[in-house]
């Protein structure tokens, strides 16, 4: 039997792999942008870090939405089960009132 070298990896965050994820999707000339010292460097970064959090406010938006849809769908299972009770309840005092004695 073989015995495997361990070799600890960090945990990485979600945040993390998804920056990574989606900085290896973006084309090359976003990826390393060719951005030189001085004024305009610090405009370019402001505009990027602006962006970022427009997409993390988006992303946040997109779960609060999933949520709700979550909360409703929840709500009308429930409302199927109180409405398959109620027919549960009539049909058995129907059957209950139409059987001879």
């Amino acid at each position: 039997m073989k015995h495997l070298a361990y070799g600890h990896t960090r945990n990485k965050s979600l945040v993390e792999t998804l920056t990574r994820w989606v900085h290896r999707m973006l084309p090359g000339s976003l990826q390393f942008p060719q951005v030189t010292s001085g004024p305009g460097s610090v405009h370019a970064r402001l505009l990027v870090g602006i962006g970022w959090l427009i997409a993390l406010a988006v992303q946040a938006a997109l779960l609060i939405v999933v949520a709700e849809l979550v909360e409703v769908a929840h709500g009308v299972m429930e409302l199927y089960l109180d409405l398959a009770q109620q027919q549960l309840d009539l049909t058995s005092l129907y059957v209950q009132a139409t059987t001879p004695e």
